[in-house]
């Protein structure tokens, strides 16, 4: 491991005696010490091997500790403590963050095992020191193993691969029903207190200073002061809150439209068809519609008669939008030409001579689409 916390770097290192401990190394005064001696003896607690990760002035990692296995730590650079963060699966140790670790508000979301339910999904909110397992995604002892092939956030949901037992691994994603983002490294704190109201839904812990809820309206992004206060003060953080709309999933039927130039046709007018919640504000299509048709940029509505031939089917891209992103779907167009209408030759019945050069050509009635080939039987 390595973390630069002001002007100091934190590392692992051997000594020759302690084994793989955490040490420090201050760049101001060229000064080295080991911070902690967690395994003594020559093995080691290896900080870091697994995952490590910086919150305020605290240092989370992974470390094996004697008898308890690798384990989640943490070492406060403020005041040199060192502690066991959690033990959950005592004697063998639990991995923490052998596959993942992301952070979220204060939260830090990890894989880990329990020694019964395999390699799941874990938390630990590092303002109210609990953890918990977040998802047991594979039922039994087998685990999912999240994040073994891929980890990303994004805003605040968590991407990542597992294996739920059934579809193998896969994508799935997590996102927190309550984010933390208050983060005290001084006093205690006696109030808290938020400048201006949120989106209806949404709640202020005056006893914590959490933001919390499901917000129930749309809200364009506004800036929060929030003050944590006790008899020696008060201090202030920032925050930015947007509330974007659900973007429902977009559809047509007949995806396949095979329409005849110059006539109408009963699959159309094509409407979209919306499903789930969020109200669509804007549509866009890829290309232009062929001659006769039209797109409705008001509702994603396909309408008209073609005046063309388009023989060959296209594929036409459509988007719904919203302040929460875009849906999309596709449709592809055929427009053919009309039947050719009656012919006949006259006289019927014809008598041609040897040797002798004759013709008789068809007359055709009533043909509005253009004949491209003949057959003969």
């Amino acid at each position: 491991m390595e973390l630069l916390v002001g002007d100091t770097i934190y590392f692992s290192a051997v000594d020759g005696s302690t084994g793989s401990e955490l040490w420090a190394y201050d760049t101001s005064n060229n000064s080295a010490w080991q911070v902690a001696d967690l395994n003594s003896g020559s093995s080691g607690s290896k900080p870091g091997q697994h995952m490590e990760i910086l919150i305020g002035d605290t240092i989370y990692f992974s470390a094996v500790a004697g008898s308890t296995g690798s384990e989640l730590w943490a070492y406060n650079t403020s005041n040199h403590s060192t502690w066991q963060v959690a033990d959950l699966n005592s004697g063998s140790g639990s991995n923490p963050g052998l596959h993942m670790e992301l952070l979220v508000g204060d939260t830090i979301y990890f894989s880990a095992t329990d020694g019964s339910t395999g390699v799941e999904l874990w938390a630990h909110d590092t303002s109210n020191h609990s953890t918990w397992q977040a998802a047991d995604l594979n039922s039994g002892s087998s685990g999912s193993n999240p994040g073994q092939y891929m980890q990303i956030l994004i805003g605040d949901t968590l991407y990542f691969s597992a294996h739920d037992g059934s579809t193998g691994s896969e994508l799935w994603a997590y996102r927190p029903s309550i984010i933390d983002y208050n983060t005290n490294t001084g006093g205690a704190v006696t109030s808290w207190a938020i400048n201006a109201s949120l989106p209806s839904g949404v709640s202020f812990g005056t006893n914590n200073g959490t933001i919390y809820g499901t917000p129930t309206e749309l809200w364009t992004q506004k800036s929060y002061m929030v003050w944590a206060n006790n008899s020696g003060g008060s201090t202030v953080a920032y925050l930015n809150i947007t509330v974007v709309d659900e973007v429902p999933t977009l559809s047509y039927s007949p995806e396949n439209l095979t329409l005849t130039k110059g006539q109408s046709s009963s699959d159309l007018p094509l409407n979209a068809t919306l499903t789930g919640p969020g109200t669509i504000t804007s549509w866009e299509i890829n290309a232009t519609l062929p001659s006769g048709l039209n797109f409705g940029t008001s509702n994603g509505t396909i309408w008209g008669i073609p005046t063309v031939l388009q023989t060959t089917a296209t594929t036409y891209t459509i988007w719904a939008n919203n302040s929460g992103g875009s849906t999309s779907a596709t449709v592809n167009i055929t427009i053919i030409d009309v039947a050719p209408g009656t012919f006949e030759y006259n006289p019927e019945n014809n008598t041609f001579t040897n040797n002798t050069e004759d013709s008789i050509a068809p007359t055709v009635t009533n043909s509005a689409g253009v004949i491209t080939s003949w057959e003969i039987n």
